[in-house]
């Protein structure tokens, strides 16, 4: 998944920094191994690492939905959490609080953390 903005391309990764146990996803250019490919999973509605699927996008372990929070890849065991539903709505990814993934402060810069935002269809909320 990337974004395109001002004409470069920043694909989502899972980062090996942490929030507790689980991995913060972030944007980096130049990124394309097996840390940046993902799926979706229509039957649990969430999108999981393609090479690790134990692994999702998610809101943190044990942390209310709330904009502001990071997005992170927690493990994922075949239980349905409703932390993990994700849906793709004009090229917005939009977890079950209504929140859409956004670049920390809308800024597309390298390493920078993706949290959960107000959907606003912001250049930096458009992924491909």
């Amino acid at each position: 998944m990337k974004l395109n903005v001002k004409g470069r391309d920043l694909n989502m990764y899972m980062s090996t920094d942490r929030d507790g146990a689980e991995y913060l996803a972030k944007i980096k250019t130049g990124v394309y191994n097996w840390r940046s490919w993902f799926v979706y999973d229509h039957r649990t509605r969430s999108i999981r690492l393609a090479h690790q699927p134990k692994f999702a996008l998610a809101v943190p372990y044990g942390k209310k939905m709330r904009k502001g929070i990071n997005v992170v890849f927690r493990s994922y065991e075949n239980q349905l959490f409703k932390e993990t539903l994700m849906v793709f709505k004009d090229k917005q990814v939009i977890n079950i609080g209504l929140q859409c993934m956004t670049p920390s402060d809308y800024r597309a810069e390298e390493n920078n953390n993706l949290i959960w935002w107000r959907c606003s269809g912001h250049q930096t909320q458009k992924w491909k």
